[in-house]
């Protein structure tokens, strides 16, 4: 028996198929949502830590101690590494086909709800980027 249930996606209640139903497509959103979620956490600590430059008045690279300039390189590199795997699991997301109704529903909902959430973007802008056709059409390659 599949029961319909309500499951966070991106913050926001979207249909699922209960967990008897082994659609792929549910994994690959849940580790797209970490990847994401991973950038975010990078770009909040470069954040945080130009509000501590600033304060400090050296938010100017030229201005920065070397343990400063050495830590915002760090996080520069952890936003470049999680933006990496941001982008690769969203053409992992892209190349999995959902086997159930519910697993179709969940993707195109996560795909709207995560330019939503995560980016700021009308719906949809931010996936028709990953996977344009050469031709500019607009359709989707495979």
């Amino acid at each position: 028996m599949n029961m319909i249930v309500s499951t966070a996606i991106a913050g926001t209640a979207v249909p699922a198929v209960a967990a008897e139903i082994n659609d792929p497509i549910f994994a690959a959103i849940e580790t797209h949502k970490v990847a994401a979620a991973e950038t975010n956490a990078a770009q909040r600590r470069m954040s945080v830590f130009e509000d501590e430059l600033q304060a400090k008045g050296r938010l100017r690279t030229a201005d920065r101690l070397a343990d400063e300039r050495r830590k915002g390189e760090e996080i520069e590199a952890a936003i470049e590494e999680a933006h990496h795997s941001e982008q690769v699991t969203a053409y992992a997301v892209l190349d999995v086909n959902p086997t159930t109704m519910a697993g179709l529903i969940a993707l195109l909902t996560y795909a709207c709800e995560y330019d939503d959430v995560f980016r700021r973007r009308p719906a949809g802008a931010r996936w028709r980027a990953y996977k344009k056709a050469p031709d500019d059409t607009g359709a989707l390659c495979c």
